[in-house]
């Protein structure tokens, strides 16, 4: 194989991809010129690749979820240091605990199928997750998890309505 014109011919449509996933620039052209040269050592080595452009993909699939991996942990350290260096009060607390309980409360008044849905999305899976687990069309997930969200705003507003001393 013709590693260079490989590499001439792939190249963009690798970067767009990794871009897609990654949405950062710098980050996505290392991780294609990576990508590129483990393809490459992995070939120096006497290795038969047999399908050399499914086989680009699939490191460059391996590397972007190393990389966002490596992301999130730094996140969840920075996240976990802020938050130790400033201790919420009790009162921000009960607050929070309130409204958790408000929602909590609104999206019991949705059907089950929808309080479903809802966990789904806020277990953050995919909506082709979600459409396999409640049988819904993958094509209506979207319409039906907006529609719910809808609902418990609306239930929401009523519950602050009723709150809410008249003047």
């Amino acid at each position: 194989m013709d590693f260079e014109k490989f590499y001439k011919e792939q190249y963009e449509m690798l970067y767009r991809f990794i871009f897609r996933v990654m949405r950062n620039h710098d980050q996505s052209k290392d991780i294609a010129q990576e990508t590129f040269l483990n393809l490459y050592n992995y070939m120096d080595n006497n290795h038969l690749v047999r399908h050399p452009k499914a086989f680009l993909y699939r490191i460059a699939i391996n590397l972007c979820k190393n990389n966002m991996k490596r992301m999130n942990t730094l996140r969840m350290v920075k996240n976990n240091i802020k938050h130790n260096q400033q201790k919420e009060s009790i009162e921000k607390d009960y607050v929070k605990k309130e409204k958790r309980e408000l929602v909590n409360h609104a999206m019991k008044r949705l059907s089950q199928r929808n309080q479903l849905l809802l966990q789904l999305y806020l277990n953050d899976l995919s909506y082709a997750e979600m459409a396999e687990i409640t049988r819904i069309k993958p094509g209506s997930i979207g319409k039906t998890l907006s529609r719910a969200i809808d609902r418990v705003a609306q239930y929401l507003k009523e519950e602050y309505k009723s709150e809410m001393p008249n003047p």
